[in-house]
């Protein structure tokens, strides 16, 4: 994958408009989602959290490509979320659905905002609770064999020190 982001890097920055097809936005920003999940197998957090920064910096410089920051905003927030930055992942997660600012006033004691969060949380856990039930009762049930999932272990909060 370092090499794909070295050639889209390269055929990007060349002057030649002929090299430089519409769609090398939407193939560097899925090269470098890409990168960042190998990079994160391989144990390399702070390379993946680089490569989901950059792939969400990207998408949102050009709204042309917006349609795949999900994929990149949803993997930046894991990792953060995995790493113990809670606020910074929720942040992350809730200004790419576009709930930043509920949550900021929510954060501010605003009773209603809080609500509006508390409402969306359970929306999406009631979805998520349907397409489980929906892949387990059309036979498309996730074989663990084949998915590559990290277990989370929750960080430790010792005084100010976070430990994992």
């Amino acid at each position: 994958t370092k090499r794909a982001v070295e050639n889209i890097d390269f055929i990007s920055s060349s002057n030649n408009d002929m090299m430089k097809p519409p769609t090398i936005n939407e193939l560097r920003v899925t090269v470098l989602n890409d990168r960042g999940i190998a990079l994160l197998m391989s144990g390399d957090s702070i390379g993946a959290l680089g490569c989901f920064r950059d792939a969400v910096a990207m998408t949102a410089s050009n709204p042309s490509i917006s349609w795949l920051a999900l994929p990149a905003y949803f993997n930046l927030s894991l990792l953060l979320l995995r790493d113990g930055r809670i606020e910074e992942s929720c942040k992350s997660w809730l200004g790419a659905r576009g709930h930043l600012p509920t949550l900021e006033s929510a954060m501010q004691g605003n009773n209603l905002d809080l609500q509006k969060l508390r409402d969306i949380r359970l929306l999406a856990i009631n979805r998520h609770g349907l397409l489980m039930a929906r892949r387990n009762f059309s036979g498309d049930g996730m074989v663990l064999e084949q998915e590559n999932v990290m277990e989370w272990v929750p960080p430790n909060l010792v005084g100010d020190d976070l430990n994992e």
